[in-house]
């Protein structure tokens, strides 16, 4: 059974006590009850007003917490767009504002690291020697990569 409204409370009330107010020569013993109901009536439609208020109150203040929120992060992002200009994108100061710095490529830290980039330069190797009987086809692709000889 679906459950009613207070509207549809309020009606049969309504109902019930124009009723018994219309009779009231026939049912002296309820006269008291009827007063009570109506006070209670009275607190309900008072409480359903103040609850209908407070729905209200609590939306609007959801909307205005949303509105700080998006402010929040629009302020936060420029805060950190500052630090890292500052800073730097690598800088490792980075990780104490909760920020990553960018990292380089694990093979360029390590030539940087070990001193390689300082170093002489390494000599080719004589078996992929580019003379004239040995060079690569045009496009830089050798023979065997990319293409299928025929068997």
């Amino acid at each position: 059974m679906p459950k009613a409204s207070l509207g549809d409370h309020h009606l049969e009330w309504f109902r019930l006590l124009t009723e018994v107010k219309a009779r009231a020569a026939e049912l002296p013993f309820v006269l008291d009850l009827v007063g009570e109901l109506e006070r209670l009536m009275a607190v309900s439609s008072s409480l359903d007003t103040e609850r209908a208020a407070l729905i209200a109150r609590a939306q609007q203040l959801t909307r205005d917490q949303d509105a700080v929120l998006i402010r929040a992060r629009i302020v936060a992002g420029q805060i950190r767009a500052g630090i890292r200009t500052k800073y730097g994108y690598g800088s490792e100061a980075l990780i104490g504002f909760g920020m990553r710095p960018r990292r380089r490529k694990a093979a360029r830290m390590e030539e940087e690291r070990d001193g390689a980039a300082l170093a002489v330069p390494v000599t080719p190797d004589p078996s992929k020697d580019t003379v004239a009987g040995n060079r690569q086809p045009k496009g830089g692709r050798s023979p065997s990569k990319g293409r299928r000889r025929p068997s």
